[in-house]
């Protein structure tokens, strides 16, 4: 597991992308996009570097 606040809430990336939350979750079990779940919550956390690849080859301007 990495460490805690080095990725970004299903949440933060739906607002970067202009998806919904429920896409970024399909992304994110499809390998689209990367992270890591906690083991115990299931929390997914959505590295910021994939949000940004994805981004760029769909040719989405992403908002902060």
């Amino acid at each position: 597991m990495k460490p805690k606040g080095k990725g970004l809430t299903t949440e933060e990336a739906s607002r970067m992308l202009g998806i919904s939350r429920f896409t970024v979750a399909g992304y994110f079990d499809q390998g689209i996009l990367t992270g890591w779940k906690n083991p115990v919550t299931s929390r997914m956390m959505i590295d910021r570097e994939s949000v940004e690849a994805l981004a760029k080859e769909l040719g989405i301007e992403l908002s902060e």
